[in-house]
């Protein structure tokens, strides 16, 4: 790295629609991935900030892709889709007081759309082989940004994209306190991951302009509504593996008068939902089992929220969704939980006639948070209520044990911890544990000491619901939970469940 940053020295400052460059065929500039050819010097990264009514953040963003020490020529261009307030008149002032390093391009009206033609319009002014984007609200936090995204992308020819990490920070500044993904993803990210994490910070991303081909069709297919950082990463996701940088590069700001944050936990869920039926039907079908199994946990999640407002026609919409889907739908969700897909079905079961009589749902959910103190208080009370539990096999137990600790101790989250699962079983040769995790499944087989017919043993975990199954040739199975948070069914054999 050569310890300074090293821009082109080509400026222009564009008022659309006079001196707007020929849209090409399919809304990318002309000269791919090589860039433009010209006798200008070669740029390698075109860094491309888009923005709205930024003028109290517009600066920083700015200055931050200034900033930035490469090793190679990298441009900035800046795009202003209508602004009504100073923001105009501030990149104005940047880009005199750096001439020669900024690239303006300025609506006189918003052009709609949710910002796709304005992106459109500054993809057509880039001339570099690799794309980063910063909105204007945003900022990096990392000089090395460009240099590492541009050197990533080097050495895996097949990423078509790579982002990194981001610090989520409030409209007045404040950390949040968490990054955006607090458990690292995997290096390189195939389509059917990505569906699982369904959130890509706009403004970590650098992709080749290849990525561009076709994506206007794929933009108007989706539609303006169901557009957004993620579904554009499903477009580069088609291509090839996207790239991850555990690295926290970037700040994702969150304002309470954004869109998204209007909408709230329970219609962003919905938002989501959406954008996956418009990706099941772009991708004709294609990963149509991970994206039922991403829609059945969001459209749980999204009943849990209208319960908490207590409307309880949007929760029984949405959980009816999940019930409704197939087979896959649940087990996704019992895969996370740990709870058996039969068991699950009877609480939701349960639960959806509740919804029917609110009062009575209010009053149980009452009792049960006066019992438990728990966010999981709903399906403990249900399971009071008397919900059957079913078996999942002939000889196996299913029950479900909820910890107040859901995620495990680090240096990120020290005040969350482990469970100590406590059994002795009788007629019982070993005790196999189903633990369920929110990235995936896990399971374990319990160890203990044996005794005649009977184990004991000990078992601690970080987590928040497990399973228990296949309790070889056991009749009876007891089980202390150290924590003693909730009352455990027990059941074995045919022998009737009790509490």
């Amino acid at each position: 790295m050569s310890g300074c940053s090293r821009l082109s020295g080509f400026v222009e400052s564009y008022v659309s629609p006079s001196k707007t460059p020929p849209e090409s065929k399919h809304g990318w500039r002309p000269g791919g991935e090589v860039g433009a050819q010209n006798s200008e010097p070669q740029i390698k990264v075109s860094v491309l900030i888009t923005c709205l009514n930024h003028e109290r953040y517009i600066e920083a963003a700015v200055e931050s892709a200034l900033a930035q020490q490469t090793s190679f020529d990298f441009e900035v261009i800046i795009c202003d889709d209508g602004s009504s307030d100073r923001t105009p008149e501030i990149l104005r002032q940047l880009a005199a007081r750096r001439p020669g390093r900024i690239r303006l391009l300025l609506e006189p009206d918003n052009l709609g759309q949710g910002g796709v033609e304005i992106f459109f319009r500054g993809m057509r002014l880039c001339r570099g082989r690799y794309v980063a984007l910063l909105d204007g609200d945003d900022y990096w936090t990392d000089p090395s940004k460009l240099e590492l995204q541009a050197a990533f992308l080097d050495a895996h020819p097949d990423c078509p994209m790579c982002f990194h990490n981001s610090e989520v920070r409030y409209e007045d500044g404040r950390s949040a306190g968490w990054p955006l993904y607090p458990v690292p993803l995997k290096e390189r990210l195939r389509l059917e991951d990505l569906i699982e994490i369904s959130s890509i910070h706009n403004s970590s991303v650098m992709f080749r302009t290849a990525v561009m081909e076709g994506y206007r069709e794929w933009c108007e297919a989706m539609g303006a509504e169901n557009l957004n950082d993620w579904t554009g990463a499903v477009v580069a996701a088609r291509m090839g593996p996207l790239g991850y940088l555990d690295r926290v590069m970037s700040v994702y700001r969150q304002s309470p008068a954004g869109a998204w944050v209007r909408l709230g936990r329970a219609g962003q869920l919905e938002a989501v939902i959406r954008r996956y039926e418009q990706v099941d039907r772009f991708l004709n079908g294609q990963y149509r089992e991970q994206i039922e199994k991403a829609i059945c946990v969001r459209s749980y999640e999204a009943s849990i929220e209208y319960e908490k407002q207590g409307d309880f026609e949007s929760a029984r919409r949405n959980l009816w969704r999940c019930l409704a889907g197939r087979a896959e739908w649940l087990s996704a969700y019992t895969a996370a939980h740990g709870v058996g897909v039969e068991k699950f079905r009877l609480l939701l079961s349960r639960r959806l006639w509740l919804y029917r009589h609110p009062f009575l749902f209010r009053l149980a959910a009452k009792a049960g948070r006066f019992a438990a103190w728990s966010k999981w208080v709903l399906i403990k009370t249900i399971v009071l209520l008397g919900a059957p539990l079913r078996l999942v096999r002939g000889t196996g137990v299913g029950l479900m044990i909820a910890s107040p600790n859901p995620a495990p101790a680090s240096a990120r989250h020290p005040d969350l911890g482990a469970t100590t699962l406590k059994w002795v079983t009788l007629g019982a040769a070993h005790l196999e544990i189903r633990v369920g995790k929110p990235d995936g499944e896990l399971f374990v087989r319990a160890t203990g000491t044996a005794s005649g017919s009977s184990t004991t043993g000990e078992w601690v975990r970080d987590g928040m619901l497990f399973y228990l199954q296949n309790v070889s040739g056991g009749r009876k199975l007891s089980l202390a939970n150290t924590l003693d948070v909730v009352r455990v069914a027990v059941k074995a054999g045919k022998q009737t469940p009790s509490l």
